[in-house]
């Protein structure tokens, strides 16, 4: 588990947010959700990851990776702990996400 700090998280939620403005996107990074699911041993689909935007690209910049989310696996929501398409966001996919995320990461790498 990583170290989380709130000033990190902070930082980087206003960043994320910036680079969702620029490409013309207003959304709550701390309210909208990646999601993302696994096949379990039924083979039924389940959800097995669920946090904020800002979150999910924090965890990217302390592991110093580029986010590199997959499109099939995940996706952008509403709401928490949901795979269900009338929950997702219009508009914003992954590749997005992986664009705007990879700005902020390469942001802490230049200090």
């Amino acid at each position: 588990m990583l170290f989380v700090s709130n000033k990190l998280l902070e930082e980087v939620s206003k960043k994320l947010a910036e680079v969702f403005g620029h490409m013309g996107y207003a959304v709550n990074v701390d309210e909208t959700y990646l999601n993302s699911v696994v096949v379990n041993d039924e083979g039924k689909q389940v959800v097995d990851y669920s946090e904020s935007l800002s979150w999910a690209v924090m965890e990217k910049v302390q592991a110093d990776e580029l986010p590199a989310f997959n499109e099939v696996y995940a996706g952008v929501f509403s709401e928490r702990w949901t795979f269900d398409k009338a929950d997702r966001v219009a508009g914003l996919d992954i590749n997005d996400l992986n664009n705007a995320g990879r700005v902020v990461v390469e942001s802490y790498r230049s200090k």
